[in-house]
């Protein structure tokens, strides 16, 4: 046993040599606990002021569209920013921890809020299985994990699926985005329960909110009580 923890430990290390760690932000090496980002671009991350409430901007973003309880981001994202690089590392560069630590930390700022006194469980949109298998994981999965596992809600994996392969959005407009997503999502049919209140949908960012809009209705399709109350988490808002 002894043996086999000092050669895990040598592994550990000539792979740390071999393959530092560094900050998706800055590129400086990180040191100790630090994950994805180095504590000066984690402390200068473009934090949002809004709380988690109905005033926040993600809600009146789909004001006439959805029907909203209460929305928060953790960061605003501008082109070129902070947040910019943090969301492409967490896309496209398998920095899975980070997103998870992040999750971490909405769910730390949204733990006390009376709003979720009613949450059944927490809810990622859905990645379609192809682009599952190609990318390896799906990021709104990824940090609606360390947001459930923060406030003390489940995390209900198959309550939606996406039923139909879609283009990318990064370079789409408002109209595009919207034809784009339309009714790509679906309520899994072999999800068992059939009581839920409350929801928190969660997604890596908000554009113009047309993928949240289509997780929403196929929500509401099934529930089409509005009593049922649907919140929105995300990393980011684009501004």
């Amino acid at each position: 046993m002894f043996i086999k923890n000092v050669s895990k430990e040598i592994c550990s290390g000539l792979s740390e040599l071999l393959f530092p760690s560094i900050c998706v932000v800055c590129n400086d090496l990180l040191i100790g606990p630090e994950s994805g980002l180095c504590a000066i671009c984690k402390h200068n991350m473009p934090y949002s002021p809004w709380h988690f409430n109905d005033q926040n901007p993600i809600v009146k973003a789909l004001w006439g569209r959805s029907i909203i309880t209460a929305g928060f981001h953790l960061l605003s994202y501008r082109k070129g920013s902070i947040a910019s690089r943090v969301l492409h590392s967490i896309k496209y560069e398998n920095q899975t921890i980070l997103a998870e630590n992040l999750g971490r930390n909405i769910g730390l700022r949204l733990k006390n809020s009376a709003i979720l006194d009613n949450l059944d469980g927490v809810v990622a949109v859905p990645m379609h299985p192809k682009k599952l298998k190609f990318r390896g994981y799906n990021q709104a999965a990824v940090i609606g994990e360390g947001i459930a596992d923060v406030i003390g809600k489940p995390l209900l994996k198959d309550l939606l699926v996406q039923s139909r392969h879609t283009q990318t959005q990064t370079l789409k407009g408002r109209v595009g985005r919207i034809e784009n997503t339309g009714d790509k999502y679906q309520w899994n049919v072999n999800f068992s329960s059939t009581s839920l209140q409350h929801i928190l949908l969660v997604d890596d960012v908000m554009t113009t909110g047309s993928t949240l809009q289509a997780a929403e209705y196929a929500i509401r399709r099934v529930y089409e009580a509005e009593n049922l109350q649907v919140s929105i988490a995300t990393l980011a808002y684009v501004f």
